[in-house]
């Protein structure tokens, strides 16, 4: 019963009971007694636990990194404005300007700049001057109010007058 044969069309020495395996059905050699059929209605069940479950992390990585690019533009656009802020002779629609062309460019929604102190031409050299940028990541959100819905992303950038 465990002795050795030798396997005809080859012509080498094989276990005995190689030849029994071998006349098994494909559907049985390694499924165990299982049919096909009642396999594929386990990986039906299988995918509808699991494919949920990768969805929502697909969704949640998409919407974390929009985040990260949403705030990434607005620390842009907040340090171009100040450095408009710190040129001779500039103006507060200067610097709106700057920041503005970043926020439409990154096509950052509802967008908002604050300039401090406001009357920042008319301060003395050595005033820090701050520009901040803010925008509700709800507008922004590629699932709206999923995720992040309820929070405003700002981003505040500080330069030194010089002239």
């Amino acid at each position: 019963m465990f002795g050795w044969t030798t396997i005809p069309c080859v012509g080498i020495a094989s276990p005995a009971w190689y030849s029994t395996v071998m006349k098994r059905t494909p559907n049985t050699l390694f499924s165990g007694t299982q049919p096909r059929s009642r396999r594929r209605g386990a990986v039906a069940v299988e995918m509808a636990i699991v494919l949920p479950a990768l969805l929502l992390l697909v969704v949640g990585i998409v919407e974390s990194s929009n985040l990260i690019y949403l705030k990434q533009s607005l620390t842009v656009a907040a340090y171009e404005g100040a450095r408009a802020s710190i040129a001779f002779q500039a103006t507060s629609t200067d610097v709106n300007t700057h920041a503005n062309l970043i926020v439409a460019d990154r096509k950052v929604q509802a967008s908002s700049i604050l300039i401090t102190p406001s009357n920042f031409s008319s301060q003395p050299y050595g005033t820090y001057i701050a520009v901040e940028v803010s925008a509700p990541y709800q507008s922004n959100s590629v699932v709206p109010g999923w995720l992040f819905g309820g929070i405003t992303l700002k981003s505040k950038v500080r330069m030194m007058k010089e002239y």
